[in-house]
């Protein structure tokens, strides 16, 4: 049975075309990637949303936050993620404050950032609060390491016939432990948000060690 792309798209037009879905599809759209690559602090032509965050944090306050963050966290890839998702400090027309809800944003998603790549040190001189962004991998797992979160890839079940996990050169199926600022992990986290996030979703889903990498 051949399924043309034209009435999927009409059938998916049809389901969502109601305002609710509209403002959720609105609050996802994506920045094209080879445009999210031109975003750099400071730069002329920046989206408005990496604008206003730039007036709000500034990278001495990065700087001054996540003092213990690794090195691959830098200011200029935490732009470029803001750039690739409009919505995230966008502007509201309504009469809603903009840059109130870009503050409480940043704070949500920074507290995510300290609880889930934190170095929950309570010992040192720096508070925990500011300890985020320490680890690019589930604390224990290294590439390559085997048996990670990856049982959903049985491809008798949904998960696996949806998002087709990748194999390494045994023939295994790789490991979806926590990667990047928000520990993404398993094959249904991924490859919902990959799904969004990506261009190039086969990929970064045959190799999900590329998830590590900020921005």
């Amino acid at each position: 049975m051949t399924i043309n792309a034209s009435d999927l798209a009409a059938k998916e037009k049809a389901l969502t075309d109601f305002p609710l879905m509209e403002a959720v599809k609105s609050s996802i759209q994506t920045l094209d990637n080879s445009a999210v690559e031109q975003i750099e602090p400071g730069r002329a032509a920046n989206p408005a949303n990496v604008k206003r965050v730039e007036s709000i944090l500034k990278e001495a306050d990065w700087d001054y936050l996540f003092p213990m963050r690794a090195p691959e966290y830098t200011y200029s890839n935490f732009l470029k993620a803001i750039g690739k998702f409009p919505a995230v400090c966008g502007t509201y027309t309504d009469g809603r404050d903009s840059d109130a809800i870009c503050r409480k944003t940043l704070a949500t998603m920074f507290a995510h950032f300290a609880q889930e790549t934190g170095g929950h040190e309570s010992w040192r001189d720096i508070p925990e609060w500011r300890q985020a962004l320490v680890y690019l991998r589930e604390v224990g797992w290294t590439e390559g390491q085997k048996g990670g979160y990856n049982g959903e890839c049985n491809p008798d079940v949904w998960q696996g016939q949806t998002w087709p996990c990748g194999k390494d050169k045994d023939g295994d199926f790789l490991s979806y432990f926590g990667r990047g600022q928000n520990s993404f992990l398993i094959t249904t986290t991924m490859g919902l948000s990959l799904t969004r996030c990506m261009a190039t979703f086969a990929l970064c889903w045959i190799n999900p060690s590329w998830w590590r990498i900020p921005g």
